[in-house]
């Protein structure tokens, strides 16, 4: 089960690696490298081992709290222990204890298979879809890359190079297929390369499946987004409507106001123009009056005449 002394305890969980079908831990939808078993307060309390841990408990109910690398979140789960002696065991599981926290990180993603070599005929690895998790040589524990202190391409190399000639078993995690071993040998010469390229770190981590409940409340999140936007688009249109009524309402004004203005206009040369004409019949006036005057003096002088006639 792995060095349980290696890790932070509460950093720290049991990696499943071998489901037993029909087993405890397969019947409530547990899943292959990608689910951990956080320990049990009882085991970091007392300080007893997973093992007797589960021997205590054997043919009992327990509730367990799983990781999921996959969604990045825990859940409690509730099973029925199988007892001692069940040839499944009693969870129905082989483990590893290993870093949860860090798991994501240290996995190796395949990015190149070379044609015909031992990656491609002996694993089978698929480019861009495979992770290579961990490596169990025959008689050995399982020896995962998820280690600190060292990268995951270090650890695979090493494990390649104390093992040749060996039968080893490699656990790979497909992102279409989920969890696959492969027992093989590998290659005793001397420039035996696997065939492949590599990579870890940020763009290469452990696949994170999004719950359909976060999808569903990110989906509502992005329709409120888009009904606020066209909400706010509608309102801006609505507001430049009114903008443009209120323009045309003031254009109308100012239309009237010329016209008033204009009217203004046209009585002040009323006004004018009837000054003129009474100025004009003033003038007239003071011709008839100047005229009648010249008719007077006419008159008169007519009249001097008569009489010195």
């Amino acid at each position: 089960m792995g060095n349980e002394s290696s890790n932070n305890p509460f950093q720290c969980g049991f990696r499943i690696y071998h489901l037993i079908k029909n087993g405890p831990l397969d019947k409530i939808g547990c899943k292959s490298l990608s689910d951990f078993i956080i320990p049990p307060n009882e085991i970091i309390k007392k300080k007893i081992n997973f093992i007797d841990y589960l021997k205590i408990n054997a043919g009992k109910e327990i509730n367990l709290t799983i990781f999921s690398l996959l969604k990045r979140q825990s859940k409690i789960i509730s099973i029925k222990c199988n007892e001692k002696d069940s040839k499944e065991g009693i969870i129905g599981a082989s483990v590893n204890f290993e870093n949860f926290i860090n798991a994501h990180k240290n996995v190796l993603h395949i990015l190149k298979v070379k044609d015909y070599s031992f990656a491609s005929v002996e694993l089978k690895l698929k480019e861009k879809e495979d992770f290579i998790i961990a490596v169990k040589p025959k008689e050995h524990e399982i020896i995962s890359l998820n280690q600190e202190g060292s990268d995951p391409l270090t650890v695979l190399s090493n494990i390649v190079q104390v093992n040749k000639g060996n039968e080893c078993e490699f656990f790979i995690y497909n992102v279409k297929n989920g969890a696959r071993s492969v027992i093989t040998k590998i290659g005793t010469d001397s420039d035996f390369v696997m065939g492949i390229e590599g990579a870890y770190g940020a763009l290469h981590e452990f696949p994170f499946e999004q719950n359909e409940d976060d999808n569903n409340e990110n989906n509502n999140e992005n329709n409120n987004e888009n009904n606020n936007e066209n909400n706010n688009n509608n309102n801006n249109e609505n507001n430049n409507n009114n903008i443009d009524s209120n323009s045309n309402e003031i254009k109308k004004n100012d239309v009237n106001e010329n016209k008033n203005n204009d009217n203004n206009k046209n009585n002040e040369n009323d006004k004018i123009n009837n000054n003129n004409n009474i100025s004009n019949n003033n003038n007239n006036n003071k011709k008839e009056e100047n005229v009648n005057d010249l008719f007077k003096i006419e008159e008169k002088k007519q009249e001097e005449n008569n009489i010195f006639d």
